[in-house]
């Protein structure tokens, strides 16, 4: 997506390669048609490196996107759990709370009925 900024950066851009290009119809000089020129074609380099940077923004976010899509969530992470003899919760971290911890893995943790604990577990 291009920002309202690049585009007024590049409508400014533009501007100036026009009112140069209209300059050199004006002036008669060979000195000031030069200075001109250059001016365009520096304003001609610009446009091109905001051309590039948005396509290098556009690369970025979709790889971002990507690599988002294929990263697995922090929980599926986790192959082993924590969980207390009397607890209802299961636990990324073995010192969650008070009480004595044991590991076991995710699965085993849901096969026996123990839901996340809101704390640790995100």
């Amino acid at each position: 997506m291009v920002s309202d900024k690049k585009f007024q950066i590049l409508f400014i851009i533009l501007t100036v390669i026009s009112l140069c290009s209209c300059s050199v119809k004006e002036h008669h000089t060979h000195s000031e048609i030069i200075l001109i020129n250059d001016s365009a074609e520096k304003a001609s380099s610009i446009t091109s490196s905001v051309k590039s940077a948005e396509t290098t923004i556009e690369t970025t976010e979709t790889a971002l996107e990507e690599t988002i899509k294929t990263t697995p969530a922090v929980s599926s992470v986790h192959n082993n759990v924590y969980y207390t003899r009397t607890g209802k919760h299961y636990h990324y971290l073995d010192k969650c709370g008070i009480g004595t911890y044991y590991e076991c893995t995710l699965d085993e943790a849901k096969q026996n009925g123990l839901t996340p604990c809101k704390k640790c577990v995100k």
